[in-house]
């Protein structure tokens, strides 16, 4: 009976120490899990705002000296030059461009629709050209061949158009530079007949005032009455 009694001791005493030492194990996690969840806690930092500013403005564009006016052949009516290249007084070469029309950008879309329409009827020849017929497919043909004649057309007209212009600007060039020279040549002739008129006028002015210094000694010698002198001053 009494080694019974000292087996039931012993096992409650393990048993409690077993549950206190849980207990504390559990309190020591908890307090770890509680301290970790609290250094992890990101922290928020204020991010810089950038301010963007922006300076509106009107303005107005002006020529430097004057507007030179170019005109257009007659077979572009209705078009104006949009955009200068060249100076007066600018050497150009052969094929240089010297000027854009307001209609380039029309030229070009044309061109760039005659382009797309020349790759569709060639996709079109493409698909048709396995079964097609040979009427087909020579109408297919000539409708390319046509859409690339019109667009070589254009592009030649344009061309030629830009070549009347470069030469009737070099014409109004040569002429502006004509009438500059006229102008300085006769700024010239008049600055001589001016230079001679003042030594003219020079020369008249001396002899006047030795006559009068003459004319002074003479009244003053008594030769001459003050009357003449007077006159003469």
């Amino acid at each position: 009976m009494n080694s019974q009694f000292l087996s039931k001791s012993s096992n409650r005493r393990v048993l409690t120490l077993v549950i206190a030492v849980a207990a504390v194990a559990g309190v020591i996690g908890y307090y770890g899990v509680t301290q970790f969840g609290q250094r992890q806690e990101p922290k928020n930092k204020e991010q810089p705002t950038i301010v963007v500013q922006r300076v509106v403005a009107l303005g107005q564009i002006e020529p430097q000296t004057e507007v030179i006016k170019v005109s257009v052949p007659a077979t572009l009516s209705n078009d104006r030059v949009a955009q200068l290249l060249v100076e007066r007084g600018d050497r150009i070469i052969v094929g240089q461009t010297i000027a854009i029309l307001d209609s380039r950008d029309r030229l070009q879309g044309l061109l760039v629709e005659a382009r797309e329409q020349v790759n569709l009827a060639q996709a079109e020849l493409a698909q048709v050209r396995a079964g097609a017929k040979t009427g087909e497919i020579d109408s297919q043909k000539a409708e390319i061949a046509r859409t690339q004649a019109q667009s070589l057309g254009e592009e030649r007209t344009q061309r030629e158009s830009l070549a009347k212009l470069e030469a009737q600007w070099l014409g109004d060039k040569n002429v502006q530079q004509a009438a500059v020279s006229r102008l300085a040549a006769q700024l010239e002739g008049d600055k001589n007949v001016q230079a001679a008129g003042i030594k003219k006028i020079a020369a008249e002015l001396s002899n006047a005032r030795s006559e009068l210094s003459r004319y002074e000694q003479l009244y003053k010698a008594g030769a001459i009455a003050q009357s003449q002198y007077d006159t003469k001053r």
